[in-house]
């Protein structure tokens, strides 16, 4: 966010911003900025996984043999990790919403908001986890794109 005069600078009587949390835009509530910082998280680990690229294994790319890598390589663990902390992460922020809508008493948005952190919260299954993975992706980024354009036309 940008620096904005008297959010986070010492005032007068020197306080920062412990002493003074932020108000909440949604709810009108002071703190509650679990959200953004968790989709912030998301977004910075999300970046990482992009960085990264993951191991060829299991037929992908065409012409890789069908088995798993015998050892993974350092930016291989590096995509795994940053992608499952960018999910954990959007997971979080899912709940966050979810909070805030059942605060605000919108019934709708925040069963919304909970059934995407279930679904991003599940486990991987060995046997499914390709499957898992796009069902999750595409979750994860539906979601977030229908909540961005909330927030666009809001006034």
């Amino acid at each position: 966010m940008p620096f904005r005069r008297g959010r986070g600078s010492p005032s007068r009587h020197g306080r920062g911003a412990a002493a003074s949390p932020r108000v909440d835009p949604v709810t009108g509530r002071r703190g509650a900025v679990s959200a953004e910082r968790a989709f912030a998280v998301g977004r910075t680990a999300l970046r990482a996984a992009g960085v990264f690229t993951m191991d060829p294994h299991n037929g992908f790319p065409v012409g890789t043999p069908d088995r798993p890598v015998a050892q993974m390589s350092w930016h291989g663990v590096a995509h795994s990790a940053s992608a499952a902390i960018a999910l954990l992460a959007l997971a979080v922020t899912a709940v966050a919403l979810a909070v805030r809508c059942v605060r605000r008493g919108a019934v709708l948005p925040a069963v919304l908001n909970g059934v995407v952190a279930v679904v991003l919260f599940l486990p991987m299954s060995p046997d499914r986890r390709s499957i898992q993975i796009a069902v999750n992706g595409l979750v994860a980024f539906t979601w977030t794109t229908v909540v961005a354009m909330y927030l666009r036309c809001t006034p």
